[in-house]
């Protein structure tokens, strides 16, 4: 992630925005925020400080179910903006936003702006179309299809303390598969090199970006 304030580049984005009267109107001063592709931009462990349009590249917006399943909840390109919650409740995502490709947010803090952001009727007005949007979307869209390798690797990645699994059996339980399907596939991310074997039927992932989770201990 990187932070961008020149404002001619700003400037440039700002006025091609749907959204360019709204905020103009909210005079908050505005940067871009750039991420690479396969960055996290928003979940559950970063604090959402920021409200966000996107103005160029495209996101996966998703939630991980305890057996390590994902369930889609959108794509957002152009326009989607992210961060309506922490508006009125701190660390209100549960969700996993992340760059498909190169993205590049016009962005404004929340905190300290509160106050103009509350009183102005077009803004709350388009969080609200957002939100409704958001909800509508998610209860139309069917579970993700997912194969049981990447239910275990999303299974480590974001529901296990330092990406620890701890306990073929009951673990190949609760992701639905045979201990000894869960076996082959920790043989085969060793083979890779993804994860290494830290102990009797305990895995953990080589190198994570996420802070920690709840260790799986069965």
């Amino acid at each position: 992630m990187k932070r961008i304030f020149e404002k001619e580049r700003v400037d440039d984005l700002l006025s091609i925005s749907p959204y360019r009267r709204i905020l103009e109107d909210l005079d908050i001063p505005l940067f871009l925020v750039a991420y690479e592709a396969g960055e996290f931009i928003a979940a559950p462990w970063k604090p959402q400080a920021l409200f966000q349009i996107v103005c160029q590249g495209e996101i996966s917006i998703y939630y991980v179910r305890d057996d390590g399943s994902k369930y889609s909840l959108a794509q957002g390109s152009e326009a989607y903006c992210l961060g309506e919650m922490a508006l009125f409740e701190e660390d209100a995502t549960t969700v996993f936003a992340q760059a498909v490709t190169d993205v590049i947010c016009l962005a404004f803090l929340i905190a300290g702006n509160e106050e103009k952001l509350l009183a102005n009727n077009q803004f709350l007005l388009l969080i609200c179309k957002n939100i409704a949007g958001k909800l509508s979307a998610a209860m139309m869209r069917d579970a993700v299809s997912s194969s049981i390798s990447e239910r275990v690797w999303n299974y480590m990645q974001f529901k296990c303390e330092n990406g620890i699994l701890k306990g073929l059996e009951k673990t190949a339980f609760q992701l639905h598969c045979s201990e000894r399907q869960l076996q082959r596939i920790m043989n085969e991310f060793q083979s890779k090199g993804m994860i290494k074997k830290i102990g009797k039927g305990t895995y953990q992932i080589k190198t994570r970006e996420e802070p920690k989770k709840r260790e799986c201990r069965h």
